[in-house]
């Protein structure tokens, strides 16, 4: 189930139309809508947003957990076929001593999927900075 899809039965379940939840997130409903509909990926700072207004914590709508099987991987000796490479920068983020550890086949996908700032993220620490901008609404602690 796509990141729109959830947001929609979240909504629907609180019983608030679209233009509600729009006023309630700060964004338009046309923009809500393309969400909904998998036309766009909403950036982070919507997705937090969204979550707030529905009263959702942001991993339930975001849905990590079904996310691990497109996720990208390194090449495999045993010669099962090459997936997708990473975006630029994540790969390198994935490689690093101390945060790759961290990140999940998950992560790596949920990441993969955000903006910041309306922009996609290209260097290493571009998405650090996204991964520590959103690793608190995840943090199970």
């Amino acid at each position: 189930m796509s990141i729109g899809e959830r947001i929609r039965v979240f909504r629907q379940q609180r019983r608030l139309t679209m233009q509600q939840l729009a006023d309630a997130a700060a964004i338009s409903q046309s923009h809500l809508s393309l969400i909904e509909r998998a036309r766009t990926q909403p950036s982070a700072e919507k997705l937090v947003r969204i979550a707030v207004a529905l009263d959702v914590p942001l991993a339930d709508l975001a849905g990590s957990a079904a996310w691990a099987t497109d996720l990208a991987r390194p090449s495999d000796p045993t010669g099962a076929q090459p997936s997708k490479s990473l975006p630029p920068g994540l790969d390198d983020l994935r490689a690093d001593p101390v945060f790759g550890a961290e990140l999940t086949d998950d992560w790596l996908h949920f990441l993969s999927s955000l903006s910041l700032h309306g922009r996609r993220p290209t260097t290493k620490r571009d998405w650090l900075a996204l991964y520590l901008l959103m690793r608190p609404y995840f943090d199970d602690t």
